[in-house]
């Protein structure tokens, strides 16, 4: 029997509409109530992980497709697929238990609080947290860059509006871009200035030949974001037309300037 491909995969899901969305609906059924939402923020650990469920395209819904995903709040994900199609048309559910899962409905300034991304980067303008980091993962065309740039002016006018009102905060920017092994300056002049990373202890890393630069008003920082996403590398794909090719780093340091 020939392997089935991809292709055939999504096919036999689209034919199968009615029979596994009668089998998600059982497994709706057999849902224990979750923890509060309260009781697990006060529960969180130093590492948190979101997950985020991208909205079906018209280009999706044009083809057929339908969701496989049942979000179950406050942080829930149950995935349904059939299994071998030999064994005559089967399904399971698999359930993933994150610190908060967002359904397809739920929109960015939902996101930004539900992750309390407003609580973690007080903590740093407090200097209560020495770093905070937030990081996207997922396969290509399922709303990485979407997700991380709603968050991203989230952070950016949250914390200039704090700035603005204390002189003694000054803000700094670095950028850049990891290719396979490779690292490149997305603000050096001239630009894509090659960049070492250096391990240099247990949680200790160097960014060797890396350009920080300062950002005295809400304008420049923004300029530099836009000047850094304009240098990315992208490349047309099956999934998206204009696909991140790299992972793009921007860091954000917030200095406390000395009276004296």
């Amino acid at each position: 029997m020939e392997t089935p491909t991809l292709t055939d995969s999504v096919k036999y899901v689209i034919h199968n509409k009615a029979l596994i969305q009668q089998h998600m609906a059982q497994h709706r059924s057999t849902w224990q109530p979750e923890q509060s939402a309260s009781t697990l923020h006060a529960n969180s650990s130093l590492v948190e992980t979101f997950i985020r469920v991208r909205p079906l395209l018209d280009k999706d819904h044009a083809c057929g497709a339908f969701s496989l995903i049942d979000v179950q709040e406050p942080r829930t994900l149950h995935f349904t697929q059939p299994l071998v199609r030999a064994l005559g048309g089967r399904f399971s559910t698999k359930s993933f238990k994150a610190s908060s899962v967002f359904g397809s409905e739920v929109d960015n300034d939902a996101v930004y609080n539900g992750m309390r991304v407003p609580h973690a980067v007080q903590e740093c303008l407090a200097f209560k947290t020495r770093e905070l980091s937030i990081l996207a993962y997922g396969q290509t065309g399922t709303g990485k860059t979407y997700s991380t740039t709603a968050l991203e002016d989230r952070v950016v006018q949250q914390i200039w509006t704090a700035v603005k009102q204390d002189s003694h905060h000054s803000v700094f920017i670095e950028a850049f871009e990891i290719r396979g092994n490779a690292a490149f300056d997305l603000l050096s002049d001239p630009p894509l200035a090659p960049v070492k990373v250096l391990v240099t202890g247990a949680s200790d890393v160097q960014y060797s030949g890396l350009s920080r630069h300062e950002a005295p008003s809400l304008p420049d920082l923004l300029d530099y974001i836009g000047r850094a996403k304009d240098l990315r590398l992208t490349r047309s794909t099956v999934k998206n037309s204009a696909s991140s090719r790299s992972h793009s780093i921007i860091r954000l340091h917030i200095c406390w300037k000395e009276t004296s």
